[in-house]
């Protein structure tokens, strides 16, 4: 860039040099020769030619502060774009580092894949959580992390990730030290460079599905208890949120129609001035005792 800007600035001088030089050379010869038309009378030439001089320099100064300004003018220019340019790609390096930073040091695994599923980068998440480091993953495919994946179902992804641009998947990823780990992956197509790729966020769920499995099975030894059991909301005025299959037996009715009613529906008699009072030692951490009188399927 210095050598090319170096050569435009000695094209430039050049060009000024060789303006001057014909410009004095055409005054020089036109200005005798016209003169020599004029008057042949030495002394008159010799008054003339004073003026001619002043002219000459004067006209010349005005020629080169011409040629001059201009191309100054032209560099200046030239160091505005250059410099704008340069801001340009600053502020795009800083945007690139600050990207780069963001991915490198998120908290969920991102892998950039190629279509034949190899590896071709990792942030520091997903050696984290699997254990690989980077060099490692970059040996690795996809059916490394998750040998149950059948070609067939990743051929068959793949497709649908270039038609819609993005899909989610729940799969399971082995670890260097052969646990596996249920993993929710975010996969997004890209297109850059004349490349196809595609970059895959993973995120280890094992606590969520822990716990879902949890919540299930209480959920499940709840639903299919002979016990009643039914849960009110204090921020709806009490209204039944929920209610398992033998409270539905028990009151008669199903959960739809339930679940749109409130303590006084059920026990008109109820005092509803003491259930703030109840929700609160709820809160506090102590036991609340709530007794209301049901109307039952058996109508008592």
């Amino acid at each position: 860039m210095k050598l090319t800007s170096l050569s435009k600035d000695h094209k430039a001088t050049i060009r000024i040099v060789a303006v001057y030089a014909v410009f004095g050379g055409l005054w020089i010869y036109f200005s005798d020769t016209v003169m020599g038309f004029v008057t042949r009378d030495p002394d008159l030439l010799q008054r003339i030619s004073v003026f001619k001089g002043l002219s000459f320099i004067l006209i010349t100064s005005l020629l080169l502060y011409h040629l001059i300004n201009r191309q100054v003018r032209r560099m200046t220019d030239v160091e505005n774009r250059l410099s704008s340019s340069l801001e340009h790609l600053q502020s795009a390096h800083k945007r690139l580092q600050l990207a780069d930073f963001s991915i490198r040091n998120i908290s969920d695994a991102v892998y950039w894949i190629t279509l034949d599923g190899r590896f071709m980068d990792c942030n520091d998440a997903a050696c984290t959580m699997l254990g690989y480091d980077r060099e490692e993953f970059l040996t690795m495919s996809v059916t490394d992390l998750d040998p149950d994946y059948a070609n067939e179902d990743i051929a068959a992804d793949l497709e649908r990730l270039k038609r819609t641009g993005s899909i989610k998947l729940f799969r399971s990823h082995r670890t260097k030290d052969g646990r596996t780990i249920p993993v929710e992956i975010h996969s997004n197509y890209l297109y850059c460079h004349g490349e196809e790729y595609f970059c895959a966020i993973s995120r280890d769920i094992s606590e969520r599905v822990k716990s879902e499995r949890e919540m299930s099975f209480f959920r499940t030894l709840i639903e299919f208890s002979r016990d009643p059991f039914y849960v009110l909301d204090p921020a709806d005025g009490s209204r039944m949120v929920y209610a398992n299959r033998a409270a539905c037996e028990h009151y008669g009715i199903d959960l739809e129609q339930l679940q749109t009613m409130r303590i006084p529906d059920w026990d008109p008699e109820f005092d509803m001035s003491s259930v703030d009072e109840l929700y609160q030692q709820m809160r506090d951490g102590k036991p609340a005792r709530l007794e209301t009188v049901h109307r039952v399927a058996l109508g008592k």
